[in-house]
């Protein structure tokens, strides 16, 4: 995929988690609605960009991991970056909740979060594997 591409597939990524999180919150869907199909947006990313290229990016980018010598592994470490980013939107959302900052501001974060996923997904470093707190523009 190409950088566009990537972009745009992590913004998507990134926006189909705050709207589940929004449908659950509305009761549209259930809590458990919403985790099984942010579950599913992970394993379809990974299966996505799985290559050997990024596998080694992330080993490298996120340090908290040994290289592992079975495809089971390589596959887990994808999986597990599109869970880190899952993790930073629900951390986004529940910082505005709490803050009230309003939506274009939880906009704004989010589209940051996405951005910074998108360059991780094409082995460029940036911000993400941090906190949200880090990517977070409002926080203050």
């Amino acid at each position: 995929m190409d950088e566009i591409e990537v972009s745009r597939y992590a913004r998507m990524f990134v926006g189909g988690i705050a709207e589940r999180t929004a449908a659950s919150g509305e009761g549209t869907i259930t809590r458990q609605e919403a985790i099984a199909q942010d579950k599913q947006a992970c394993l379809d990313g990974a299966d996505a960009f799985h290559t050997d290229e990024l596998v080694r990016w992330m080993y490298d980018a996120l340090p908290m991991y040994e290289r592992p010598v079975d495809a089971a592994a390589q596959d887990a470490i994808i999986r597990e970056a599109f869970g880190i980013c899952a993790l930073l939107a629900y951390e986004a959302i529940a910082f505005h909740s709490e803050h009230n900052y309003g939506h274009e501001a939880l906009q704004d974060d989010l589209e940051a979060i996405a951005a910074e996923f998108g360059l991780f997904l094409l082995c460029k470093p940036g911000t993400f594997g941090k906190s949200a707190s880090v990517i977070l523009r409002r926080a203050s």
